[in-house]
């Protein structure tokens, strides 16, 4: 069959846009991008904000002048696009190809609807309500997976950094062999601030983080963290109440668990936010405000100790009709005060650490680490190779802020 001239040009025209198109998709293996996230109402920059492409499994988080780098790994589509979550604020969606060619990308998220109405629902224990979702969200997790990220603690005294560790590291997931996971560490280092200060009347504690990296990954997974802080033998001092964005039970459910007025001694709250079929969008556990009089302090050889904060949360993500934990963010704060050898101590210390998954391989591709190579504890520098910039440069990182710095020069992708 022979073509007519105009058939001919509209396919050389057809040609030329196909082939465009492909370079475009093909243009975003290892592509940075950067750029800012703010509140609508009052432009605050907005600190644990998660970042990703939507069943693409690679992700980032803003970090607390609210800036994010986002590096691209694998093949893209044009019709992708990045997904900014974050609790307390509206979802919001920005191009892929938009952002890339954005040398200064803005994204301004708006505060969510509070205005949810409280549903009528058969009535059920707060234990069977948990395990019903922990058994739902267990099956929904990548599995088997390897989630590899980015991985950092922060400690801080007086509100002066003191200690700064990183890591690029992977968590293996298979809920049929290993329910616990397996942590492991490629590269890792370990920074402390110059000159520490010590006198009889003010010492300046050189403490590392309290905590456990692999429980990043544990806590996400919803199980161990209602295992630690809300054990069967406490859960009876709690309560609930399930709220609805929608009365016609069409929209996402926030669940707040919090204890009974009482004299327990109970002080955590969980607050939950779901999809209406109890699929996890994210959570955040702390003690609030009100309910810190209840912690008692802690004494030791005339040392006393009072937690101030505790904070965890958890952002997830899409992946191919199944979720992972895609940012991850716990904060933990107390007050040291007493006498200890001669040495005076009346300091607030204050540990933070966040993990951003950055990448997921499941399936075949997702194997289970060498026992030898799997984290357990220990000094989380001991492990791994030297993290540097070089290794760096091709990765996803949450990107240090000026009140996080502690002599830590040269990190890419600014």
């Amino acid at each position: 069959m022979k073509y007519t001239l105009p058939n001919f040009k509209y396919r050389l025209v057809l040609a030329g846009v196909l082939m465009f198109v492909s370079n475009i998709t093909l243009a975003q293996i290892n592509l940075s991008i950067t750029g800012l996230v703010i509140s609508a109402k009052g432009e605050l920059p907005l600190e644990g904000v998660n970042v990703s492409i939507e069943n693409k499994g690679i992700g980032s988080a803003t970090n607390s002048d609210g800036k994010f780098i986002l590096v691209l790994h694998i093949t893209v589509n044009p019709t992708d696009s990045l997904t900014f979550s974050c609790i307390g604020y509206e979802t919001k969606r920005v191009g892929v190809i938009d952002a890339s060619v954005n040398k200064s990308l803005t994204v301004k998220l708006e505060t969510s609807v509070t205005n949810l109405a409280e549903v009528n629902v058969k009535p059920v224990s707060l234990k069977s309500l948990l395990d019903s979702i922990i058994d739902h969200n267990t099956k929904l997790f990548v599995s088997p997976a390897e989630l590899k990220g980015y991985y950092r603690e922060l400690a801080y005294t007086d509100t002066k950094c003191t200690e700064f560790s990183d890591a690029l590291c992977s968590y293996y997931f298979d809920r049929t062999s290993a329910p616990d996971g397996q942590f492991k560490i490629a590269a890792s280092r370990c920074l402390e601030a110059k000159e520490p200060k010590y006198d009889r009347h003010n010492f300046e504690a050189m403490l590392p983080s309290f905590i456990r990296p692999n429980a990043a990954f544990q806590y996400a997974m919803l199980k161990h963290l209602v295992e630690k802080f809300f054990p069967d033998k406490t859960i009876a001092n709690y309560d609930y109440i399930i709220e609805q964005t929608n009365a016609e039970s069409e929209g996402d459910l926030k669940i707040v668990i919090s204890p009974k007025p009482s004299d327990q001694e109970d002080y955590y709250q969980l607050v939950l936010f779901l999809t209406n079929d109890l699929t996890l969008i994210s959570l955040r556990m702390d003690v609030p405000e009100k309910l810190a009089a209840r912690i008692e302090e802690k004494s030791f050889l005339g040392l006393h100790a009072r937690v101030t904060k505790l904070n965890i949360s958890v952002n997830y993500s899409a992946l191919a009709g199944s979720i992972y934990p895609g940012y991850y963010n716990m904060s933990f704060s107390y007050y040291l005060r007493g006498k200890f050898m001669g040495v005076t101590f009346n300091q607030t210390d204050d540990n933070k650490t966040e993990f951003v998954v950055t990448e997921v391989s499941k399936g075949g591709n997702a194997k289970p680490f060498e026992r030898k190579a799997v984290y357990k504890k220990g000094n989380l520098c001991d492990n791994g190779t030297a993290i540097t910039n070089d290794l760096l440069k091709n990765c996803t990182i949450i990107k240090l802020s000026q009140k996080d710095s502690v002599e830590v020069k040269g990190f890419v992708g600014k």
